[in-house]
């Protein structure tokens, strides 16, 4: 219906014209979370934070590894 296409509008004029106002990302955050797509986003990453912990399992433990995991574990927990 017409919200669909005023929102199709809204992202195609600000991620694909890149026409952005200062109220845009404010806009986005509600559109996305209106549509659950920022929760889903965080539960697939968490997903694939898992996957990237149990490779790191056959490793031995070391900084290196500590690192890594630190930085799945950052990159999943972060705020947005």
């Amino acid at each position: 219906g017409a919200v669909a296409r005023r929102n199709a509008r809204f992202w195609r004029r600000t991620m694909e014209d890149i026409e952005q106002t200062e109220d845009d990302l404010a806009h986005a955050i509600e559109l996305l979370g209106k549509h659950g797509t920022l929760s889903d986003t965080i539960e697939r990453a968490r997903h694939y934070g898992a996957i990237a912990r149990d490779a790191l399992g056959i490793f031995p433990e070391s900084e290196i590894k500590t690192s890594l995991i630190d930085v799945v574990d950052f990159s999943i927990e972060r705020a947005y």
